[in-house]
């Protein structure tokens, strides 16, 4: 653009490849299922946090008690855990839309409250050892989770479930899926994810599912069906 050289060298090069995975989201009764094989487990509330609540990996690893009010049914996503320069630390969202609050429905309470019960007794059981970091979701000394461990025991916990590989971001793309079929408007579903832009949500995140497209087909096959009334 300025003229100090005859020509762009950066088009001599041969770009990386760009992975494109398979998003597969959870249907309806999937999910269900799935939640009925967290119950118990330790991080039950953490699967649930990000189902319901279509929370990124980082900010649901990096959510902190004081980011959430269970008597006042809310919850902050203020910081992300991410791993840099070999350690894990939270860090800022990276946008304005990504820093947000949102409504806990009672199902959600109800398993952080028993999440902090079951931590609150890890961290005694630890005593000294115990880290003193404020993470909600952490390992039983108090340190941060690290990704490939939690994406190890989700796959664990998915295939006692008997449901297909799919990655644990799919559980984000479930989420806003499954509001989409609940008829809940996009702006509302950004919103929840925190995306900066709605074409984001439609085009990316949110996935038809086949009864949902099966509905559609038979509604305007029920409009185009009909014989056609006989001339006068």
């Amino acid at each position: 653009m300025w003229g100090y050289v005859a020509r762009n060298v950066a088009t001599l090069v041969d770009p990386p490849k760009v992975v494109h995975y398979t998003v597969r989201v959870l249907t309806p009764s999937e999910a269900a299922r799935f939640l009925a094989f967290t119950t118990g487990n330790r991080l039950e509330a953490l699967y649930r946090v990000a189902l319901s609540l279509g929370l990124r990996q980082g900010e649901a690893l990096g959510l902190r008690w004081g980011d959430i009010d269970l008597d006042a049914r809310s919850l902050r996503i203020a910081v992300a855990l991410q791993p840099i320069g070999g350690e894990l630390l939270l860090v800022g969202p990276k946008t304005a839309q990504a820093r947000r609050t949102l409504p806990l429905p009672a199902t959600l309470v109800a398993a952080l409250r028993r999440h902090r019960a079951r931590q609150d007794a890890e961290r005694a059981k630890a005593g000294a050892a115990r880290q003193g970091r404020d993470l909600v979701f952490c390992t039983r000394t108090g340190m941060p989770i690290h990704r490939r461990n939690l994406i190890r025991a989700f796959h664990t916990l998915r295939e006692r479930a008997g449901l297909p590989p799919m990655r644990f971001h799919d559980l984000r793309h479930s989420c806003l899926s499954l509001l989409a079929a609940q008829g809940v408007p996009a702006r509302v579903a950004m919103e929840i994810a925190g995306h900066s832009d709605i074409r984001l949500t439609l085009s990316v995140y949110t996935h038809a599912y086949d009864d949902d497209k099966r509905r559609a087909t038979e509604a305007l096959d029920d409009l185009l069906g009909q014989p056609p009334e006989e001339a006068p």
